[in-house]
């Protein structure tokens, strides 16, 4: 059976992508699958043996230049390369390519047109999986002759399960669930708030991320500039519940709308949760969005671009107004409550999905 190292972010980190190799590994690992992980942010220290029970091995050095990956290599003696996370993890590993490895790849591209890094990121892999027909449609056009697999994205549905113990006022609640918090327009969103808590006493807000993430922008600041410090709840993840709430199931269950202002061409799971929670959510046109939003959703028109150095990424900027205006619309339209369409949400469900995952690595499911 192949030995699979997987690598990218340490599965700690509650982002997209480090809650992808979380629930994948748990499931190769309880199918006799042998594993390991080499997590980027991962220093070394103790984990929770009961959640991560396969060898976790520690990233040194900078994300371009893990120190210890000969030694990882090394000792695992591992069949396949497993590559799970932002590009910027996997630069280093072009000399891999066309070596003794199978190397698949799992990353996503911000904006289209694909610029050189990114072309040459994909071209490490010998096999690219994507999780949306959008990318799967742009990369074939790029990659005519690379093997590209379409894989659902999935969602722990266990963990959606809301157990009823949060209380609820009559207050309409506003949430951002955010796993990337690079790839979410904070100052947008808030200023958005400020504008809305001016016109609507009864809606209060809240942002549910990782604070270290957070941390990157002036938060209280801004809270302070729009007057909604008093409106406005941050919550970070614990290390064995989420953001403060029992389930994830709670923490939809305690907003009423959702608002996703982010990089229109990724992946964004919450959004996946929240059509299976019955949350309706505002999010940008474009991508894969139209394809994630099986329900009720509201669209973003089109947002301002500025190129990030060094790179010349392409990031958005959306209209504070915008985004206010489509709140109150939503606070207003009292039927935009949808129901939940189990059939379509099915093929999201870890279950199902990791089903996909072990026939791409060429491994047996058990009952």
């Amino acid at each position: 059976m192949n030995r699979i190292l997987v690598i990218g972010e340490t599965p700690h980190m509650g982002t997209m992508y480090s809650t992808i190799i979380k629930e994948l590994c748990f499931r190769l690992n309880q199918n006799g699958v042998t594993i390991a992980c080499m997590g980027f942010n991962y220093t070394g220290w103790p984990f929770d043996n009961d959640i991560i029970n396969y060898t976790l091995y520690p990233w040194i050095g900078p994300p371009n230049n893990p120190q210890n990956i000969n030694h990882v290599l090394k000792d695992f003696k591992p069949d396949t390369l497993l590559l799970l996370g932002p590009p910027f993890l996997f630069s280093w590993l072009g000399k891999k390519k066309n070596s003794k490895y199978r190397i698949i790849l799992s990353t996503s591209f911000k904006s289209l047109p694909l610029n050189t890094f990114m072309k040459e990121i994909y071209a490490i892999a010998d096999t690219i999986v994507v999780h949306s027909r959008f990318e799967e449609t742009s990369l074939n056009e790029i990659f005519e002759d690379m093997d590209i697999v379409y894989v659902p994205p999935g969602i722990n549905t266990e963990d959606l399960k809301a157990t009823g113990t949060i209380p609820r006022d009559n207050r309409f609640k506003i949430g951002c669930v955010v796993k990337d918090t690079p790839l979410i327009d904070i100052p947008s969103l808030l200023k958005a708030f400020g504008i809305v808590a001016k016109s609507k006493e009864n809606i209060i807000f809240g942002v549910f991320s990782d604070i270290s993430q957070l941390n990157q922008w002036k938060i209280n600041d801004m809270l302070d500039v729009y007057d909604i410090k008093d409106r406005c709840i941050i919550m970070k993840p614990q290390p064995e519940i989420n953001f403060g709430f029992p389930s994830m199931g709670d923490v939809y269950a305690s907003i009423d709308l959702l608002v996703l202002p982010h990089q229109d061409l990724t992946i964004n799971i919450p959004l996946l949760e929240a059509a299976y929670c019955n949350i309706p959510v505002i999010i940008p046109h474009g991508g894969p969005n139209e394809e994630y939003a099986p329900g009720t959703a509201i669209f973003l028109g089109k947002s301002d671009t500025f190129f990030a150095p060094p790179l010349n990424t392409i990031y958005n900027v959306f209209d504070a107004e915008e985004i206010a205006d489509k709140i109150i619309f939503m606070y207003l339209d009292k039927k935009h409550k949808k129901q939940l369409n189990k059939k379509t949400m099915e093929q999201y469900d870890w279950n199902i999905v990791s089903k996909e995952w072990m026939k791409l690595l060429g491994s047996e499911v058990s009952n």
